[in-house]
């Protein structure tokens, strides 16, 4: 079934094989159909930020209007995968809306072949698009390391590239990376966004700009009052028990400017520092003398509350000679609470033992010693007992005294309940200075100090002396 040729003098030998006729007989098959290329899609972007949205949008051929379009993407695979699809305006218009991450986009936009009535639609593919991934780049003018409550801090911020339009946040950065939004700017064509912000916080600031992903710390400013009222550690502070010895020594040791103690009186007629009037809730003294019938500290006499341990191993109830005696040497300016009726005969011994110490008492304004008068039938009888030292009239609830008794006192103690803005400019005008207590948390820090207090009694000074001075115990104001 072979027909062989041979040319002998060439040596060529020519083969056909028997197949040769079915091969050639064999139809061949349809050639694939080509989708139709088109011009890519336009993006409105050059190049795209991680997280912002840009548009990927372009026109069919006038016969394909209508149709449905499909965007894909080129995977990390090298293969095309469908993100998004959506059908043709009349004119044959498209438009998708794209989210940038952080890999740069190829894309196409693809027509799938149709048929219609017998009528077969070709497909069509548009070119390939490709939006690049660029860094945002934010520059800030320098940040005020000050600035004072109820001011508008002023910021200016250039980002690149420009989204003319795009919204730019400033925000605090809270030690656990949560944040609160300050206010927010638009982007002019320069991409400039500039803010004025009311800074109605106090204490440091963590400041930082966000536009759409991208975010830039840009500084820290400290936010005061403005100025710097007197803090007072009442009972001492929290670094030790209250009213005792550790904890004010170690409240002067960290710069503390003044110091409050509480004080009773013994039943054999000794001062001892202790705020409540019986001594359950500082002291062992249940376990100490478990049957006793009370347990007011005017029931016990010295010798007995020194044998009580104060709210740590080691640590005793002291004694207003103590205290004294440590003031004096350190410095620091006291106030002194009687915490029993203050009766002439207790305000004559009260003055006889602080006159023992010289460097308590001088000649007035500046006295370490103050001395917290909390009852009105005191306020008038005991500025003729206490000839040294300077004059607290405590207010505990309700109205503060009239002119004519505020008048006699140099200070005025309150509770921070009855502080309003009307009394605080009357004892103002008379010459009389307002310390408020107890205040232990940063903003009302901060109010108080902005309202015009003088004087602030607080069991956390480092935290009001940080808000205050920017620093544990630094800049005090003057007397």
């Amino acid at each position: 079934m072979q027909r062989l040729a041979a040319l002998t003098g060439a040596g060529l030998v020519t083969i056909w094989s028997v197949l040769a006729p079915v091969a050639a007989a064999t139809p061949h098959a349809p050639e694939v159909e080509r989708p139709r290329l088109i011009d890519a899609p336009r993006s409105s972007v050059d190049a795209a930020i991680p997280g912002e949205r840009y548009v990927l949008a372009g026109r069919l051929p006038p016969s394909a209007a209508d149709r449905v379009v499909q965007l894909q993407r080129l995977g990390n695979h090298g293969r095309w995968v469908l993100r998004w699809w959506k059908r043709a305006d009349s004119r044959g218009r498209y438009q998708f809306d794209v989210w940038a991450d952080r890999r740069e986009g190829t894309w196409r936009a693809v027509v799938p072949a149709v048929e219609t009535k017998g009528v077969r639609r070709r497909a069509i593919r548009t070119r390939v698009v490709r939006v690049p991934i660029t860094a945002q780049q934010i520059s800030v003018a320098a940040v005020p390391a000050t600035a004072t409550w109820g001011s508008s801090l002023s910021v200016t911020a250039s980002v690149l590239p420009a989204r003319p339009g795009h919204r730019v946040e400033l925000r605090t950065v809270a030690r656990d990376g949560s944040w609160s939004q300050l206010g927010y700017a638009v982007q002019d064509r320069n991409g400039t966004a500039t803010f004025a912000v009311p800074l109605m916080h106090y204490g440091q600031l963590d400041l930082s700009i966000t536009v759409d992903a991208t975010t830039r710390r840009i500084g820290s400013v400290r936010v005061t009052p403005g100025r710097t009222p007197r803090l007072v550690a009442h009972r001492g502070g929290r670094f030790a028990p209250e009213n005792t010895m550790p904890n004010f020594r170690a409240a002067i040791a960290a710069g503390t400017p003044a110091v409050e103690a509480d004080i009773q009186r013994t039943s054999d007629g000794h001062w001892v520092l202790m705020h409540d009037p019986d001594v359950l809730r500082t002291t062992d003294a249940a376990a100490v003398f478990p049957d006793r019938s009370s347990y007011a500290v005017s029931s016990f006499t010295l010798a007995q509350i020194l044998q009580l341990t104060a709210g740590a191993p080691g640590v005793k109830v002291p004694t207003l000679d103590e205290f004294f005696e440590l003031v004096s040497e350190s410095g620091v300016e006291a106030v002194i609470d009687p915490k029993v009726t203050l009766t002439s005969t207790y305000a004559r011994q009260l003055a006889s033992l602080a006159a023992s110490y010289p460097r308590l008492v001088t000649s007035g304004s500046d006295d370490l010693l103050m001395w917290n008068i909390n009852t009105p039938t005191t306020a008038v009888s005991v500025p003729s007992e206490i000839p040294d030292g300077r004059l607290v009239y405590q207010v505990t609830t309700g109205p503060w005294p009239d002119d004519s008794a505020l008048s006699r006192y140099e200070i005025i103690s309150v509770e921070r309940s009855t502080v309003t803005v009307a009394e605080l400019a009357r004892a103002h005008a008379l010459g009389v200075k307002v310390y408020v207590w107890t205040v232990n948390d940063a903003q009302s820090v901060g109010a108080f100090a902005s309202a015009g207090l003088d004087g602030i009694f607080t069991d956390d000074v480092t935290m009001a002396s940080e808000l205050l001075t920017g620093s544990p115990f630094g800049r005090w104001a003057t007397r």
